[in-house]
């Protein structure tokens, strides 16, 4: 964990001592792994239901949308610094996870409960990739007895997604099973990171899956791929 992390940290814990509060605090500390915990004992990912969605809802957010959301006293310039953005890997700022977060509880209340927040009791989510301001983000949901299930998804970049989950790998863990991106699909994305960003993190990236996966690597289907995303030049210094 690097001294910026652990400074922040000691922020915290001063504010909390200082306010004679009691706090509690989760951190997930990218590329920091290695400390010999646990693996398991994560919660269990809510279960969709098998059959087409009820009903799929479209919500636009605005190209300023992170500007706004700033007003809330989030701060962080992930969401309004393009330099800063790009420094830590992405193409420009991206939108507050808890913006999407209320965007998609938005969505389902307009939707799905007739504007009756009252409704809702509990709102569980697990944020899986970045949505940007400006994007359409599409709620597809699932309506049963007490309970809606959903699932949200970026309406622009829908079809590389769904393309993704059709080459996902299973691996059984625990007695569970876990789907991962396949390593083809991994390279492709991070060929598309680096297209818009630069940022030469995902270079990095792609020579160590490369590597790592040596010998499982679908050649034929990468360089088809990444033609049509053209991001073959790219590739071919890689490979």
């Amino acid at each position: 964990m690097n001294d910026v992390v652990l400074a922040i940290l000691a922020i915290w814990y001063l504010a909390a001592v200082w306010l004679n509060s009691a706090w509690q605090l989760q951190i997930f500390a990218r590329g920091d792994g290695g400390f010999g915990g646990p693996r398991e004992g994560a919660p269990e990912p809510h279960k969709l239901p098998d059959r087409a969605p009820d009903m799929s809802i479209d919500a636009e957010t605005r190209p300023d949308q992170a500007l706004l959301y700033r007003l809330s006293g989030d701060r962080n310039p992930l969401h309004s610094d393009p330099e800063f953005a790009k420094a830590v890997g992405f193409p420009k700022p991206i939108l507050h996870g808890l913006c999407t977060y209320g965007t998609c509880c938005r969505a389902i209340i307009s939707g799905a409960l007739d504007y009756d927040p009252t409704q809702i009791t509990g709102f569980d989510v697990r944020f899986s990739a970045p949505v940007f301001p400006g994007d359409t983000v599409t709620v597809d949901l699932w309506k049963d007895k007490g309970v809606i299930s959903f699932r949200a998804r970026v309406k622009e970049r829908d079809a590389v997604a769904r393309n993704e989950l059709k080459r996902k790998i299973g691996v059984k863990l625990n007695g569970r099973k876990i789907y991962f991106i396949s390593p083809d699909d991994l390279i492709l994305s991070k060929l598309r990171w680096f297209q818009m960003s630069e940022s030469t993190r995902h270079l990095e990236d792609i020579k160590s899956i490369l590597k790592i996966s040596k010998g499982k690597i679908d050649r034929n289907y990468l360089e088809r791929e990444a033609k049509k995303q053209n991001t073959f030049d790219i590739l071919l210094d890689l490979i």
